[in-house]
């Protein structure tokens, strides 16, 4: 019976008086093994489970930057929608975009391209609240997803973490500027709609010039002229 619990992975042998004779040596030598093997698979599963969650990590996670990728930021957009939608709150989107960052990577070469995308990251991670999320779209765009947020707190966010870009810079040699577009998101929209509205402020921010932030509160749609 013992054997056969092993055979299935269940080490919870029943306890059993040992008689002194070759039974009862055999009874100890089967206990002996089964804790060792029992011992091995609970490390084979930890390490598999900790495998897993690398991977995990991996698959949401910019390698460059350490912040979110494309695919996390998506995960975390949906999730605050549905908080959104369920609440009925409010929460913040910022779409950055670093000015000029192609001309750095053709003039500079893209190992000083990536040491400016990393501390932009750094910058931008540091100027949000603990429970905010930091992303890199792609190329030289970050998304930052303000939780429950609203129109004052949106404009003021966008605005520290264009000032703190600006300076902290300033004391590189490659001093970089960031356009940045907000959108405060309603318990109504759906992701196709934060997207688009998002990318509407980002692009009347960069018409504004370079080193500007534009807002859009909840519910008011912009087009493309």
């Amino acid at each position: 019976t013992a054997v056969e619990q092993v055979r299935h992975g269940d080490f919870r042998l029943p306890t059993l008086a040992k008689p002194d004779n070759e039974i009862g040596r055999l009874m100890g030598h089967f206990e002996e093994m089964a804790d060792a093997l029992k011992a091995s698979t609970e490390d084979l599963q930890r390490q598999v489970d900790e495998r897993t969650l690398d991977l995990h990590r991996l698959a949401r996670v910019d390698s460059l930057t350490d912040l979110k990728n494309r695919r996390g930021v998506d995960e975390v957009l949906a999730a605050q929608i549905e908080q959104c939608a369920r609440l009925g709150s409010h929460f913040g989107v910022l779409w950055m975009d670093v000015y000029g960052f192609k001309a750095i990577n053709d003039r500079l070469g893209h190992q000083t391209g990536d040491v400016v995308l990393r501390d932009v990251a750094r910058w931008l991670r540091s100027c949000l609240r603990p429970y905010d999320e930091a992303g890199r779209w792609g190329g030289d765009e970050f998304v930052a997803v303000l939780s429950f947020c609203d129109g004052r707190t949106l404009q003021m966010v966008a605005q520290r973490i264009r000032c703190r870009v600006e300076e902290e810079s300033r004391k590189l040699n490659v001093p970089v500027t960031v356009s940045i577009g907000g959108y405060l998101v309603g318990p109504k929209d759906g992701l196709d709609r934060v997207l688009h509205q998002v990318d509407q402020a980002l692009y009347r921010a960069k018409e504004e010039g370079r080193d500007r932030v534009h807002c859009l509160p909840v519910g008011v749609a912009r087009t493309r002229s």
